[in-house]
């Protein structure tokens, strides 16, 4: 196994990764810090990256569900700052990143 030290190194590796193995490490990621959210849907969503045989509709159903827990959250967090909240915003949009499709990926993964 590498030792990754670095920011750069961590992403050459990922990038190795095909998108599927991509989105089960972003799953686990997510996974470590579901406790932040209080959103029944982001820790659906998360069960589904962590499926390495779903399918391309459950893919994009689950995209369309982060996506609408991640609107729901932010407007949830409100001008006053609630920052348990604000973590399930969080939480929200980086499930969201594990779902979104390598195509639509600014981020480059």
């Amino acid at each position: 196994m590498t030792q990754i030290s670095n920011d750069t190194e961590f992403r050459q590796s990922l990038s190795q990764l095909d998108f599927s193995k991509q989105r089960e490490l972003a799953g686990m990621f997510v996974n470590n810090v579901i406790g932040l959210s209080t959103d029944e849907r982001v820790d659906r969503v998360i069960k589904v990256a962590l499926n390495n045989s779903v399918s391309g509709e459950e893919l994009a159903s689950s995209l369309k569900t982060a996506k609408a827990a991640t609107v729901d959250c932010h407007t949830r967090c409100g001008s006053e700052g609630d920052w348990k909240e604000q973590a399930g915003y969080f939480v929200a949009r980086a499930a969201t990143a594990a779902m979104m499709p390598e195509t639509q990926n600014r981020g480059g993964g």
